[in-house]
């Protein structure tokens, strides 16, 4: 999966803690499938969105911050695949 190094470093993180199972979609050389794309992005990443990235103050803290970065960088993926999905008859 094509990500910055501390995107790949930080989903490696999370996918070890929450889908260890997972891990070794971080460093293969091809995309994940959409299914496995969204999954990651939506519940995985989402959910430690939820449980580590806000402070107190309802606001992203700075691991907030990077798992948002993090989602934007998969998001960009997931779009690229659903296009390419899209022109394949």
């Amino acid at each position: 999966m094509k990500l910055s190094p501390s995107a790949k470093q930080l989903l490696r993180a999370v996918l070890a803690k929450r889908e260890p199972r997972l891990v070794h979609l971080v460093d293969a050389a091809s995309d994940p499938s959409l299914d496995d794309l969204s999954m990651i992005i939506d519940d995985i990443v989402g959910a430690e969105l939820a449980d580590t990235g806000f402070g107190k103050d309802g606001e992203p803290n700075a691991r907030g911050l990077a798992l948002e970065d993090l989602i934007d960088e998969l998001n960009r993926i997931r779009w690229r695949l659903q296009n390419m999905a899209k022109q394949v008859p």
